[in-house]
């Protein structure tokens, strides 16, 4: 009997070892197919979807979007009386609205404005929760208040607009509902995000926007394209759209799900607040960056998804492994 459970027990311990050494040469032959491509020169964040952006120097990825300073990626949002999204499309001055971080304050500033000072933690009240729209998809949104719709009236010029804020117990929403025709396999039914416009993380690289500005007469920003992480890359010009994956540093890892295909918010000037009149960085964008059997959209940055909070820095060295399909 003794001799039976010894074996028992010397065979629940080498098979256990027989699957971590398999575990182990599968991550080993995984970042073996890993090629470093640059280095993170960019770590942005937009905690107020349409408003400007917050440089960082380190954010932890998240599924849900890079979170700093107790501020979550797109987790506030302009929207129209009937719940649908607000942004620079429709409202150019919204690049002019400064987001910042101030304790258990989140502060937006406009020219000729007061601060508006909304709660990063509010208490949800369900009586204040409603329904909203991205791109025709419902999210819901808990108004802000009073205070801060009259805010966003008086400085966008309109009326009956609102502020809402998706807590992080509030219903998100469900990224695959958007790809319907992924450019890869790695989108997964679990993929979600709030209020961005598609993914959670957008992507770009230095050389694909120089790529851009090579056939302006007028440069642009990256800031035109609101990345999230920027990368200098050794690569050419939208190598991106071959990535499958990626990895930062050691041990983040995030998918690259398809190259994002872009509107005309990239004609707003991050500094004026207005549209360029002759329609570019878009234009130009159509003429050499529209896919076949993809949209009539023109694709500049890679839109992708983590899967476990991991933190990001400055600096950090940048590996690529290209999709197989």
């Amino acid at each position: 009997m003794e001799k039976d459970a010894s074996s028992l027990a010397f065979g629940l311990v080498a098979a256990s070892a027989a699957k971590f050494l398999l575990s182990a040469w599968i991550r080993n032959k995984r970042l073996e197919m890993f090629e470093q491509i640059g280095t993170v020169t960019d770590v942005i964040y937009y905690p107020v979807k349409s408003c400007q952006g917050i440089p960082l120097e380190s954010g932890t990825l998240c599924p849900l979007g890079i979170y700093a300073n107790g501020m979550a990626d797109r987790s506030w949002m302009f929207t129209r009386p009937d719940g649908s999204f607000l942004s620079q499309r429709q409202c150019p001055r919204m690049a002019l609205i400064k987001v910042s971080s101030h304790d258990d304050f989140i502060h937006l500033d406009a020219p000729k404005m007061p601060t508006l000072k909304l709660p990063k933690y509010p208490k949800v009240d369900m009586f204040r929760v409603f329904e909203c729209r991205v791109w025709g998809l419902p999210i819901p949104g808990m108004d802000c208040g009073e205070e801060a719709n009259k805010w966003a009236c008086d400085f966008l010029g309109q009326e009956n607009l609102h502020i809402v804020f998706s807590a992080p117990n509030m219903k998100k929403k469900i990224i695959s509902d958007e790809c319907l025709n992924p450019w890869t396999d790695l989108v997964r039914p679990e993929d979600q995000s709030v209020f961005s416009d598609l993914t959670s993380y957008l992507v770009t690289t230095n050389k694909s926007l120089d790529a851009v500005n090579e056939r302006l007469e007028k440069p642009v920003s990256i800031r035109n394209f609101r990345p999230n992480i920027v990368i200098d890359t050794t690569q050419k010009a939208f190598d991106e759209d071959l990535w499958g994956e990626l990895r930062f540093g050691d041990n983040v890892f995030m998918r690259c799900l398809h190259p994002c295909p872009r509107c005309i918010l990239p004609t707003v000037d991050p500094d004026t607040g207005k549209k360029d009149p002759s329609l570019e960085p878009y234009k130009t964008l159509e003429k050499f960056r529209c896919k076949p059997g993809c949209g009539e959209a023109p694709f500049f940055g890679i839109n992708a998804a983590v899967d476990f909070p991991a933190d990001i820095h400055v600096g950090d060295p940048v590996y690529a492994r290209n999709r197989t399909n």
